[in-house]
């Protein structure tokens, strides 16, 4: 069975938590709008076509680790990419207004790490970055406006994903599958999750500018022996494809007689793509 999900916003989630049914699809939109700051160059200079960016992130290779594109100012973008590779296992780009313009690189290379600029002007960022590649602003501060660009990686990619919640008591009765987008819909869905504990747990924070959660429910089962867990998330050309087990194991577990309602939500790296879930059948469900 295979459930589409919409990312949910403030007020689409009440409405709009889908079914394990039924549901509708869509992708959030991304608007890189542009900003001018005394010194930077006038609005006419070349802006960077994000498509073009996106094209040649999801053609590289060594990526299985990391591949990630920020846009900066609306003229530069800065490219990062890590795998499992015998040689050249990393590399640190500052692009300029195409792919093809490298301002500043850094790369692991046989003869240990390398780093340049062809232009002088942009080093001193370039040092920021690197220092700070890990945080949202990549360091550069409240002078710059830095955004992600998301995309999904290569099809067939499997996608990483961290466990926010793995629960058998939740608030959420009826089976559904959701996409979380937003703080507003987060914590309106962490609210009914958590309806029924007294006091609610604490609402786990989650950064939304860079992450996103996928979560399933599996309704209320009359005994503690249903199992619910999301195995795999895999890109499969434009949309992700979320494959989950939601089963009966009475037949291979000792069962507590009380009432359970399982939820599973994980994070991953936000995306603009459509999200599909899809149950993985299996005897005795």
């Amino acid at each position: 069975m295979t459930t589409s999900a919409r990312p949910l916003g403030a007020l689409a989630l009440i409405t709009s938590l889908l079914s394990a049914c039924g549901g509708g699809s869509a992708t959030p939109e991304v608007r890189l709008t542009q900003g001018i700051a005394v010194g930077e160059p006038s609005p006419s200079a070349p802006v960077p076509v994000v498509a073009d960016f996106i094209r040649v992130a999801r053609q590289a290779s060594c990526s299985d680790i990391s591949n990630r594109m920020v846009m900066i100012d609306q003229k530069l973008v800065y490219w990062d990419t890590a795998g499992n590779c015998a040689d050249a296992s990393y590399a640190r780009q500052l692009l300029g207004a195409t792919p093809q313009t490298v301002l500043c690189s850094m790369s692991d290379t046989i003869a240990g790490p390398r780093t340049a600029c062809s232009d002088a002007q942009y080093r001193s960022m370039f040092d920021t970055i690197l220092s700070k590649r890990d945080k949202a602003d990549l360091g550069l501060g409240s002078a710059h406006r830095v955004e992600p660009i998301p995309f999904l990686p290569a099809s067939g990619s499997a996608l990483k994903f961290s466990t926010v919640v793995n629960d058998a008591f939740s608030g959420v009765l009826k089976a559904q599958v959701a996409v979380v987008s937003d703080d507003a819909a987060w914590a309106a869905l962490w609210a009914q999750h958590s309806a029924t504990r007294s006091p609610a747990p604490a609402l786990p924070k989650i950064d939304f500018s860079r992450q996103m959660l996928l979560g399933v429910f599996s309704g209320q089962h009359p005994n503690g022996c249903h199992e619910l867990s999301i195995n795999r998330i895999v890109v499969d050309g434009e949309r992700l494809v979320v494959e989950y087990v939601d089963r009966d194991v009475a037949p291979l577990a000792v069962c507590i007689a009380a009432l359970t309602a399982n939820a599973y939500i994980v994070a991953i790296d936000r995306v603009d793509a459509k999200v599909d879930f899809v149950a993985q059948l299996t005897p005795g469900k």
